[in-house]
């Protein structure tokens, strides 16, 4: 199976559940993955020379012409800018980790202003593999967006250091699922 694949099939799974998040400041969230996410979430915007598929108009169309294997891995692998996102394709499955239920986990009320971000998010989840100590430390990093009051996963990031770590406020919280 290629990449782009198994990216669907964890994308799939993700789209079976709604995520409820309640934070330690008192504020509750639900946000679910809809099929238009899946393309900034995977990064197929950073793939400029492709732009039939980095400026892709309907989101939720790409995600259906991936899921119908129309757009394949060794397609989109073509692009010069492909390195720019394989990382995240081939860990796209953290992502279900990042957003398993359970208390206690670290949250972010994100402030972009601290560092030069692009990045348009209120909150990111993320999980964090290896040690800053040894010098070899990953984060990856589930942003979450809001729009009128509605919140959507804006996108994923996996990070070699701790830039959106650094002077953020970090907060607990707890993930339950509902159904769909």
């Amino acid at each position: 199976m290629d990449i782009l694949q198994e990216s669907i099939e964890v994308y799939e799974r993700l789209r079976n559940q709604c995520y409820h998040v309640a934070v330690d400041n008192g504020e509750e969230f639900t946000f679910k993955f809809l099929p238009e996410n899946y393309h900034h979430l995977a990064g197929f915007q950073h793939l400029i020379d492709f732009q039939n598929i980095s400026d892709y108009q309907k989101k939720d169309q790409f995600y259906g012409r991936v899921k119908r294997k129309q757009i394949d891995a060794n397609y989109v692998q073509r692009s010069s800018y492909y390195h720019t996102i394989a990382e995240r394709l081939n860990t796209f499955a953290t992502i279900e980790r990042i957003v398993s239920e359970g208390a206690g986990k670290i949250i972010v009320e994100y402030d972009k202003t601290k560092l030069s971000s692009e990045i348009d998010a209120k909150y990111y989840l993320y999980d964090r593999y290896g040690s800053t100590l040894m010098g070899s430390v990953t984060y990856h990093i589930l942003f979450i967006g809001c729009r009128r009051n509605s919140y959507f996963p804006a996108t994923y990031v996996v990070e070699h250091s701790n830039i959106y770590i650094r002077e953020q406020a970090l907060l607990n919280c707890k993930i339950t699922h509902l159904p769909k």
